[in-house]
């Protein structure tokens, strides 16, 4: 991850490192040491960093310059519309379980409402 990035989106927010680690569930020091390189966030951090600032998780990592979600279709971010259902604690393949049939309901609605 690109600390110094990360540093630089938080601010232009015009957030705290305790309101970040407190989003991501962590301690103030414990934020700081990604924004320093002392230590690297998790996949499941990185993701939720990247929807909190609204920016690619390749842009935290460094791989684009663009720091907007360029990719056609955003993945759904189960843990973000499901704060406190234990969603974290599920393994990879039943999160893909979880986020798939998100996906579908979504399909589902918007083809009711005739916006698909």
């Amino acid at each position: 991850m690109t600390p110094e990035r990360l540093k630089k989106i938080r601010k232009e927010k015009g957030v705290s490192q305790s309101d970040v680690a407190e989003i991501l569930g962590i301690s103030r020091q414990a934020y700081n040491h990604y924004e320093t390189g002392r230590r690297d966030p998790s996949n499941e951090s990185l993701n939720t960093l990247a929807n909190y600032f609204s920016v690619s998780v390749d842009y935290l990592l460094g791989r684009t310059p663009a720091p907007n979600v360029t990719e056609p279709e955003q993945r759904i971010e189960a843990y973000d519309l499901m704060p406190g259902y234990g969603y974290s604690d599920l393994d990879d393949e039943d999160k893909e379980f979880v986020e798939a049939q998100m996906k579908h309901m979504v399909e589902q609605l918007l083809k009711k409402k005739g916006k698909k």
